[in-house]
């Protein structure tokens, strides 16, 4: 005899671009929450009679992994450095996702954090500093590393899909206000 299902939570996500269907399926592969996701626009309007709307941001975005963090933003690091393996996992194991792992030149002319390590060089890949000869007027470091661009028109069909495989949900709605997501 099999365990009973346990109850799931039910959590409604609003929006439908990168950061709401990356949360979502993140939410739904845990198995405690039933996800609903609330758009205006949705992943089906991507290839749909109508077109993309200008209002919806997501399949307009570029989209690459570069970190931004301060030294002191503990936070910020440790989720940057989530996303660059969970994203690096997706590039090497689905490529269909639109996830590709690229070679990234960063240069710096902050003297003062040229003489410093940021923290992201200790886990990216295939890391290197970059000949002073090659660098731009004005710059105090170079590296080029192993970066992740994510073709936003091929994940968020992806994302909606994988969604769906685990019984998400992705429903078309205007809200009003934050409060009319509790009605999906």
């Amino acid at each position: 005899m099999s365990p009973p299902n346990p109850i799931k939570t039910p959590v409604v996500v609003v929006g439908c671009g990168v950061i709401g269907l990356t949360t979502a399926l993140i939410l739904q592969r845990s198995q405690k929450y039933a996800v609903t996701v609330v758009g205006r626009e949705t992943p089906d309007d991507l290839h749909g009679p109508h077109g993309i709307s200008q209002d919806w941001t997501s399949p307009f975005a570029g989209a690459n992994w570069r970190p931004y963090s301060l030294d002191h933003e503990q936070q910020v690091r440790a989720a940057e450095e989530e996303t660059y393996f969970r994203m690096r996992d997706i590039a090497r194991i689905t490529p269909q996702a639109g996830v590709t792992i690229l070679p990234m030149a960063d240069f710096g002319a902050d003297k003062a954090e040229a003489k410093t390590t940021p923290s992201f060089l200790s886990y990216v890949q295939n890391l290197r500093e970059i000949n002073s000869a090659l660098w731009p007027p004005n710059a105090a470091f170079g590296y080029t590393y192993d970066s992740l661009v994510v073709n936003v028109l091929q994940y968020l069909p992806w994302l909606a899909a994988e969604l769906r495989k685990l019984g998400g949900v992705i429903k078309r709605a205007e809200l009003k206000h934050i409060a009319d997501a509790v009605k999906y």
